[in-house]
């Protein structure tokens, strides 16, 4: 796998857009804290854990249609241009905490199968969640998300959104959420009370 670690970095260096020459990643990667260029991993599965912990995404980040076999670390990622994750599976736990989407940070249609955090994330732009399944607990305890909401046909199983801050436009439409977590953790007696 060292080969493609170096390629992929050496590919942010000249500027070109980087598409690994096969459909599947059988080994662990692991780029954390790599300066990364143009990358086009539609449709690749990922057998393995993934760690992008504290990268910068400079060019484009394009994981359309990709699978997660493994845990997924995207914490402390930046990304400078659109991050597209729309129909992608994540079928182990995933972390995009900490992150910063300066683009749109597009999921529409992804299944994430386990554990989803986002939390302290910042969107600087749009977050796109349209008919995403969160088969699991979703966390945005305490992202910003600056630029709206997008939410219509969402599912969530169990959604943490305590100190969440979303500015801009919000779209719930047919949105639904089986169980939030804690409840009553969040309103422990009752509104107006002392």
């Amino acid at each position: 796998m060292r080969g493609l670690r170096q390629s992929i970095i050496a590919g942010a260096a000249d500027g070109t857009l980087l598409r690994p020459e096969t459909e599947m990643i059988e080994e662990p990667l692991q780029l954390d804290a790599a300066q990364l260029g143009h990358l086009d991993f539609r449709g690749v599965v990922f057998a393995s854990r993934t760690s992008f912990r504290n990268t910068v995404w400079t060019g484009l980040a394009w994981f359309d249609g990709a699978t997660f076999r493994g845990d997924a670390d995207f914490s402390g990622a930046r990304f400078d241009n659109d991050a597209r994750f729309d129909k992608v599976t994540f079928e182990g736990d995933v972390s995009f905490a900490g992150c910063e989407f300066r683009g749109v940070a597009d999921f529409d249609d992804a299944q994430f199968q386990k554990r989803a955090s986002f939390d302290g994330a910042t969107c600087c732009a749009n977050l796109s969640l349209e008919a995403t399944r969160f088969h699991d607990e979703a966390s945005f305890r305490g992202a910003e998300l600056h630029g709206g909401l997008w939410c219509r046909g969402t599912v969530f199983t169990s959604l943490d959104v305590d100190r969440m801050l979303v500015m801009g436009r919000v779209f719930p439409a047919d949105a639904a959420a089986r169980f939030f977590a804690e409840p009553a953790a969040r309103f422990p007696r009752p509104l107006g009370g002392s």
